[in-house]
């Protein structure tokens, strides 16, 4: 018997209860543990081949976007990273604040050095904010080229929800090295954006596919529900380097709850603008004007905005596939011209919103303008 009460109480030191109440959990974090390889490798995300050693993507764990991450509100993040390039790297945590923990925001020269090839590092910070968040290279412009994944931080009181986290991004059929120092970086360029091929959703595009039934496609699942009490949940980051999408299900509205990782008074629209690094978390339902919703599936659109680029991306629109039954062979049978979706989002989906329209449901006022010291100054100005 005293054996079993040993090993009983070496089990309690060993694997602590989780603390179920949001203000224990912020004394008491518990640990998430993540290893990520970073690593270059070959594969086609647009059906575009891209050849490790020539021309490949940077990935981790094999895959781009890399996993997500998912923790709850007060844990301790510990992630390992292991570099398997042959050039330094580092990864930030778009979105965290890092208070008390600026050394892991993952900026080399400035908070860390970077981890050279075939070294470790080991990222461990405390997460405070619920929200949507995600995490990518921030070494040259190796982000770019695939190095980049989600990171989820839930609130357990507030998980009533069908998730699913969907990740939109320009894509190159060259290395980013490449396209600043051969195209972007020469003279008479006009220092001109880098023109995208395509766009990925969730990894998968449609480069120069015509054969809807031929074509690869990110599949979300949904829970069917009503405007009153949507059911599906989808948490929405451009994680691109240059493109504004604009984003839309056929025959359905989205009610926008978060912007940037903060709680909104609900707006609701039919498409959203969504920029470089911008994260929004949004409920789907079906439209009122969509009868066949949600027994059929429907297309899930994001156009890049064109007015940005100097000339017109060849492949400027991507598709997913929004569906309420397990049934992968389905596809959509609704039709919409690309370049219709990026003259007038207004008239063609009851507009979308301004984010300075959103308010925040806990509004936060700004401190004092005398809580800070200050000194005055004067700048020589030339003329």
């Amino acid at each position: 018997m005293p054996s079993l009460l040993l090993l009983a109480l070496v089990t309690l030191l060993a694997f602590p209860p989780v603390p179920a109440n949001a203000a224990l959990r912020s004394q008491f974090p518990v640990r998430k543990h993540f290893y990520l390889e970073i690593e270059e490798f070959s594969g086609a995300p647009d059906g575009h081949l891209r050849v490790s050693g020539l021309n490949g993507i940077l990935g981790v764990n094999g895959s781009t976007p890399g996993p997500t991450l998912e923790v709850d509100v007060g844990d301790e993040l510990w992630v390992k990273v292991l570099n398997k390039l042959s050039v330094a790297t580092s990864l930030h945590w778009h979105g965290i604040h890092q208070v008390g923990s600026n050394r892991m925001d993952g900026v080399p020269g400035v908070t860390q050095a970077a981890i050279s090839p075939g070294s470790t590092f080991l990222y461990r910070f405390k997460l405070d904010v619920p929200g949507t968040y995600w995490y990518h290279a921030h070494t040259a412009s190796q982000y770019v080229d695939g190095l980049r994944g989600a990171l989820i931080v839930r609130d357990p009181s507030a998980s009533m929800y069908h998730e699913r986290v969907i990740q939109l991004t320009d894509w190159y059929h060259n290395t980013s090295k490449h396209i600043i120092e051969k195209e972007y970086l020469v003279p008479f360029s006009g220092a001109r954006d880098p023109i995208p091929v395509s766009c990925l959703i969730n990894g998968i595009g449609q480069h120069r596919c015509t054969d809807p039934a031929q074509c690869a496609y990110e599949r979300i699942e949904a829970v069917r529900g009503t405007a009153d009490h949507p059911m599906t949940k989808l948490r929405i980051i451009n994680t691109a380097a240059f493109a504004v999408f604009n984003f839309s299900i056929d025959g359905h509205l989205m009610r926008i709850i978060a912007a940037d990782s903060t709680p909104v008074h609900p707006v609701t629209v039919g498409s959203l603008r969504i920029n470089v690094g911008q994260r929004y978390d949004v409920l789907v339902y079906c439209s009122p004007d969509a009868p066949s919703c949600p027994d059929a599936p429907a297309w899930v659109r994001a156009v890049m905005e064109q007015n940005i680029f100097v000339q017109a991306t060849p492949t400027p629109a991507v598709r997913a596939i929004l569906q309420y039954t397990p049934d992968m062979s389905q596809i959509p049978d609704t039709n919409l011209d690309p370049s219709l979706a990026m003259v007038n989002r207004q008239e063609l989906f009851g507009g979308h919103i301004d984010p300075q329209g959103l308010k925040p449901l806990k509004p936060l006022a700004p401190p004092p303008f005398n809580k800070y010291a200050g000194n005055d100054c004067e700048l020589p100005f030339r003329g």
